[in-house]
């Protein structure tokens, strides 16, 4: 059954969620990948590092029982303990089960977790008598160093959104969580300047900070912010139900409340991770379509949710955002909005297929290519085949693709652009452009033609792999002199290949000891066409003759000298002897 609301299709790896991207989902894929789509991170991104709410109760139930104090009748911690259980409705026989003097592991603790889950907020809104208002929140589930440790390392989700954002896709994201991975995974692809980049806003003064290229609002506040700035920040820290309550009326949220519901009113929604379930949230939603009421249809959807099914969650955002039109469209709604597939592989799918699209994009301001648009579809389906190859390398194991991706990705462009080798122990990350394809274009400053000849060579090599049983392997960065991929024909030794844009970024590799022209071993591919080589050779040769050297080929020259796809491949594996 392939119904919404039935056994939905589940779309678990990456390649799963690629194939959809190039069919059902393909006008959401190509917005995203434009940068329409503003992003609502939620909890779901954080799941692997940081605890999810049945945790951090049971974190608070640790916390808090050690303090009670049986010979005192009026202790505040025991009373406290009564006021949870008030809050949260537990029912009398759980409650009946459960002594306060005995230790937490003969307590009923799974029934009493259930009941305290859907209360969370009044929970944490519990008043412990003699402490700070926040003691629960801010002591009981220590929030300094559960979610603004230093140690906390971002994961897949984090450093795909950061990929996101330095590729110029995600402008704006908008989130409730309070640790710091996505600006920590920033960091580690960057480096410390990251202002320029991310504007982080959580206080109300923070929108006067200088603009960036990106901006993350943290609307439920920061618990790095609130650890390193407790006077500023600790309580902007988004909980209590009371908090949740008086949001909307809160003038220390009124900028950042009109900030959020212009995005939601002029923007469509990516929600990944998200539930939506908090008052403040429901009530922006609503104001939002008051100021701009969505129709349907809606071309790209206005919301789309990562995940595999509609929860009652996502269908009260689904209808706060377009009212009545929901429920006379909801199943239309519905199977519009959901991708049917969990943060892991949306996001790690997107990075692909941002990086295939942006190339296939590029293909046609090569230089010297000529092709009609047949032909154009043949060199840039060679790419997206190349993508999925890459998405299905690594199974089900997003970790490793998206650190292997960051390494490769750098590696092939900074020697591509400047002849240069980054440093092997980095994990800086080089974008193949800081803006959306729809921006390169209209950017006279933009070297499309360079990064065409980039794309050509890429899907020449893809063409390679898929049709002549070519290896084609990364290099490693300790053998820099190995290059940036290894290719090799069936039985033949292999190729150390490096993409060039232009002579001045092979004679900085030359002069750096990483490629010696005299190896036979070596395959050079420039974008470009030299401008002495037509005094040395005014034809192109195919095949290699006189004595072993280091192979050199132009993209723009082949380009120039063939008229079809076909013909290019044949000219480009003789002139390269692959």
């Amino acid at each position: 059954m392939n119904g919404v609301s039935g056994s939905p299709i589940q779309r678990r790896s990456t390649a799963e969620v690629l194939a959809s991207f190039d069919s059902d989902s393909a006008e959401i894929a190509g917005a995203i990948s434009r940068g329409q789509y503003v992003f609502w991170l939620g909890s779901g991104i954080s799941r692997s590092v940081v605890p999810d709410l049945k945790e951090l109760l049971k974190k608070l139930l640790h916390f808090l029982h050690p303090l009670i104090n049986s010979l005192d009748e009026s202790c505040p911690f025991a009373r406290a303990f009564n006021d949870i259980f008030d809050a949260a409705q537990v029912p009398d026989h759980v409650r009946h089960k459960i002594n306060l003097s005995d230790p937490l592991e003969e307590w009923p603790l799974n029934d009493l977790i259930t009941h305290l889950l859907a209360f969370y907020s009044d929970v944490l809104d519990v008043d412990v008598r003699g402490k700070d208002r926040d003691f629960l929140v801010w002591d009981g589930i220590d929030i300094k160093k559960t979610y603004g440790a230093d140690d906390l390392k971002p994961d897949t989700e984090h450093l795909c959104v950061a990929i996101l954002v330095l590729e110029g896709l995600v402008k704006s994201a908008q989130t409730t969580n309070w640790d710091g991975l996505i600006e920590s995974a920033l960091k580690q692809l960057v480096g410390d300047k990251t202002e320029t980049i991310l504007r982080v806003v959580v206080h109300k003064e923070d929108f006067a900070a200088p603009s960036a290229r990106a901006e993350l609002v943290k609307f439920h506040g920061c618990a790095v912010r609130a650890a390193e700035d407790p006077k500023r920040y600790r309580h902007l820290l988004i909980a209590r139900k009371s908090q949740i309550s008086g949001w909307a009326t809160n003038m220390d949220y009124k900028m950042m409340k009109q900030r959020l519901e212009h995005l939601i009113a002029s923007q469509p929604v990516l929600i990944v991770g998200f539930s939506a379930q908090d008052q403040n949230i429901h009530s922006m939603l609503h104001q939002s379509r008051e100021d701009l009421a969505r129709d349907w249809p809606e071309s790209p959807p206005g919301v789309v949710i990562a995940d595999i099914r509609i929860s009652n969650h996502h269908t009260h955002t689904l209808e706060s955002i377009y009212g009545s039109n929901y429920h006379q469209n909801k199943d239309g709604i519905d199977k519009s909005a959901l991708l049917r597939a969990y943060a892991k592989p949306v996001l790690l799918g997107l990075v692909l297929f941002t990086l295939a699209d942006k190339l296939c994009s590029w293909i046609s301001n090569t230089k010297g290519l000529s092709f009609d648009a047949a032909n154009v579809d043949r060199l840039q389906q060679d790419i997206r085949g190349l993508r999925d190859t890459v998405a299905n390398a690594q199974g089900n194991e997003e970790r490793p693709l998206v650190e292997q991706l960051i390494q490769t990705v750098t590696r092939v462009l900074s020697v591509f652009r400047r002849g240069e080798l980054p440093n092997p122990d980095s994990s800086r990350y080089e974008p193949l452009s800081v803006q959306p394809v729809s921006e390169t274009e209209t950017d006279p400053n933009f070297p499309g033609p360079a990064l065409g000849g980039l794309a050509v060579a890429i899907s020449l090599i893809s063409r390679g792999m898929a049709r002549e049983g070519w290896t084609v392997e990364v290099g490693r960065v300790t053998k820099p002199t190995e290059g940036v991929l290894q290719v090799a024909p069936p039985d033949r030794k292999k190729s150390h290949l490096f993409i060039v844009q232009d002579t001045r970024a092979l004679a900085r590799l030359e002069t750096d000891g990483y490629v010696d022209m005299a190896d036979p071993a070596v395959l050079v591919i420039r974008a470009d066409q030299d401008s002495d080589r037509t005094t040395r050779s005014p034809m192109i040769h195919y095949g290699r003759t006189g004595n072993p050297a280091a192979r050199e080929l132009s993209i723009e020259a082949i380009c120039t000298q063939t008229s079809d796809a076909d013909e290019l491949f044949g000219a480009f594996r003789l002139e390269a002897d692959l």
